[in-house]
């Protein structure tokens, strides 16, 4: 007797095996037998693969076939959201509605301790894998232009909208930044500014400055006048 099928199989091998939300991080479900094979949603189809194992699997065939059809489904979605105002107001809509449902859930202290966890290990290892690859001089050198060019261009929209009359525009703080290794003190007129300078998400310096975050980079930041 085989069991029922579902839609999220995902969910259903994470049950089957036991598995956390934490430790289904980088991990695929493989159906065997394949679904154009007859394999159905079920436990009985489902294992749960490192994604580098899942690709070996298939081959680099189907790596690089599902590379191109995830590429195509992006440029796909990026007309659609440039030409169809229909479409574009309804993935507005559908992220709002995500929002919504994800704010709900995270105000029950088991799943928002969960979702917390998953989040600081995920940008854990983002910023490991960053780290190591910034050891290469070349990569540092394209990393540091990539990041003043979205620093620049997220300027010049900033300035395009202050050309508007109705725009009100935030107040602005001096922030003093206080290097970890050095000791250097550097005071800007805005967190703008400093994340100009440093080649740094201008809400990374903000959180810091807040008291959200311990350090943006090598920096402590602090609004002026505050300790």
């Amino acid at each position: 007797m085989l069991s029922r099928e579902v839609s999220d199989y995902r969910k259903l091998a994470q049950q089957w095996y036991g598995l956390s939300n934490e430790q289904m991080i980088g991990m695929d479900v493989h159906h065997n037998p394949a679904r154009h094979e007859g394999g159905r949603n079920i436990p009985e189809h489902l294992f749960v693969y490192h994604f580098t194992l899942h690709s070996a699997v298939h081959g680099n065939d189907f790596t690089q076939w599902a590379r191109e059809a995830s590429l195509r489904a992006m440029e796909a979605r990026k007309i659609l959201l440039e030409t169809d105002d229909e479409f574009k107001e309804r993935c507005i809509q559908n992220g709002l509605n995500l929002s919504r449902i994800l704010r709900e859930k995270r105000k029950d202290p088991v799943y928002g301790e969960d979702y917390l966890k998953i989040m600081r290990n995920g940008m854990k290892k983002t910023h490991e894998i960053l780290r190591e690859k910034r050891k290469d001089p070349e990569y540092e050198e394209e990393y540091l232009k990539m990041k003043t060019e979205i620093m620049r261009k997220a300027t010049k929209v900033k300035q395009e909208k202050r050309k508007d009359p109705n725009y009100r525009d935030p107040v602005k703080k001096p922030v003093v930044c206080t290097n970890i290794d050095t000791g250097e003190v550097r005071v800007f007129a805005s967190v703008t500014e400093a994340s100009i300078a440093f080649g740094l998400n201008f809400r990374t310096i903000s959180n810091v400055a807040l008291g959200r975050r311990t350090r943006a980079g090598r920096w402590r930041v602090r609004f002026q006048g505050k300790t």
